[in-house]
């Protein structure tokens, strides 16, 4: 499950863009290859929220399916090296990644966060390397 789609992603940029940043032909939208900037941008998302839920995080809050679109959407334009990432896009971008460093560090909360039953944000193991799964302290004793 996606924390954005292409609908998220349309509510940000013109369709014409979105094709510029997508398709090198120019012709269409590409889904796989926002798909995959997608897929990109989420998991470097649950990277910072792997501390507070397990992740990937369902329900999803508003906020960061807001997260993923913008950060989507800086990916597309990095993706094209003749396109240079618009100034405001490029300060969200430093601002989204900011409050999750900030969330991952505890400094900050995530509205609408939905932990299991029983859990807590303190209750879960640190990932220790990139691609890592994040099992509640309590399931490690299982393994």
């Amino acid at each position: 499950m996606s924390y954005s789609t292409l609908f998220h992603i349309q509510q940000l940029v013109s369709d014409e863009e979105l094709i510029q940043l997508t398709d090198d032909q120019g012709l269409a939208i590409n889904q796989p290859v926002l798909d995959a900037a997608i897929g990109r941008v989420d998991e470097r998302i649950d990277g910072y929220l792997a501390n507070l839920a397990p992740v990937p995080v369902s329900p999803v809050p508003a906020l960061i399916t807001q997260y993923s679109a913008k950060l989507t959407l800086a990916e597309l334009y990095f993706r094209r090296s003749s396109a240079s990432l618009p100034e405001f896009l490029a300060k969200e971008r430093a601002d989204i990644l900011k409050h999750l460093d900030e969330l991952a560090k505890g400094k900050a909360k995530l509205v609408g966060l939905v932990l299991p039953a029983g859990q807590t944000a303190t209750t879960l193991a640190k990932v220790v390397a990139p691609g890592s799964e994040c099992y509640p302290i309590n399931k490690l004793s299982e393994f």
